[in-house]
């Protein structure tokens, strides 16, 4: 059997639709866990031995229609570690006599796939408006496709970032914390379940900032009721849709040599020279912001 080269996507959106549209397809068993980079290649090569994960679109096809179990493998790095996630999908069908994989049924609740703890991979109906317009573009469209959204953890963390970076510059007018937030959402990966809780997140935004005014005292001035004005336009939440592009795949063990070099990157950067501050002070919040929820908890 030829040696399986597997290789990881340089975008971490595009690597999320790939799982979404690969579960889509019937691929609704799944084992996700973390693995060293440097045992990845072996692992990969050794659930291949097994699976006979790296065949061509044609065979795939005929032994799943003879009834035997197909399996994708995919990987993307975990943040600020040596390690990558991995991620096996699996159809229904016959499986290897040595396979010892405890495999879990993503369609249920209890056992979704997931993104580390911001991301789950969920079915969410599609209102009949939306069906209808898609319809008149000549684009079908399921009554309850997959989607990925945050996580209830994950939700309720930007809930308290955004209130309390409202609060902030409606207290003192400092927008530092507020800009970090909103410039986070709007490049929060573009599925439709993660923009519709960006959505409501706009909602609850301006709730805050119309209390925080009102606190203030500033909606009452010489015994009359004074309209606040919203939140200024440079701070509207306005998630994008995702589009589905090329992007460029680079071998496990490309980024392995990357890695025992002493590169500061997983892979080559992408037209810029360094990580946007706002990003590194944005992941540097939200752990904060868990610390001290175990706190309080």
């Amino acid at each position: 059997m030829k040696t399986f080269k597997p290789t990881i996507k340089q975008s971490k959106a595009l690597t999320m639709a790939d799982l979404a549209d690969c579960v889509a397809s019937g691929y609704v068993y799944a084992v996700q866990g973390t693995i060293d980079l440097a045992n990845a290649f072996a692992f990969a090569n050794k659930m291949h031995e097994r699976y006979e994960i790296d065949i061509d679109p044609s065979k795939r096809s005929r032994r799943r229609a003879k009834g035997i179990a197909q399996v994708h493998l995919f990987f993307y790095p975990v943040r600020d570690t040596a390690k990558l996630h991995y991620w096996m999908l699996r159809t229904d069908g016959t499986l290897p006599e040595d396979d010892t994989e405890t495999w879990v049924d993503v369609r249920h609740s209890n056992s979704r796939l997931t993104w580390e703890n911001e991301y789950e991979l969920v079915r969410l109906p599609v209102a009949k408006k939306l069906r209808q317009k898609y319809a008149e573009h000549g684009r079908k469209s399921n009554e309850m496709p997959w989607t990925w959204r945050f996580t209830k953890h994950n939700h309720h963390v930007m809930r308290s970032r955004v209130k309390q970076a409202v609060l902030e510059y409606a207290k003192n007018g400092r927008s530092k914390l507020l800009r970090q937030v909103v410039w986070s959402l709007n490049h929060a990966p573009g599925f439709r379940g993660v923009r519709e809780q960006i959505f409501w997140l706009g909602t609850y935004m301006q709730q805050v900032w119309k209390k925080g005014q009102m606190a203030k005292g500033s909606s009452k001035r010489a015994g009359k009721k004074n309209k606040v004005l919203p939140l200024p336009d440079r701070f509207a939440l306005k998630p994008k849709t995702l589009q589905k592009r090329k992007c460029k795949e680079y071998s496990v063990a490309f980024c392995q040599h990357r890695y025992e070099t002493g590169e500061k990157t997983w892979f080559p950067a992408r037209n810029r020279n360094t990580l946007r501050v706002e990003l590194i002070l944005f992941f540097t919040a939200a752990r904060a912001w868990e610390r001290d929820e175990e706190d309080d908890d």
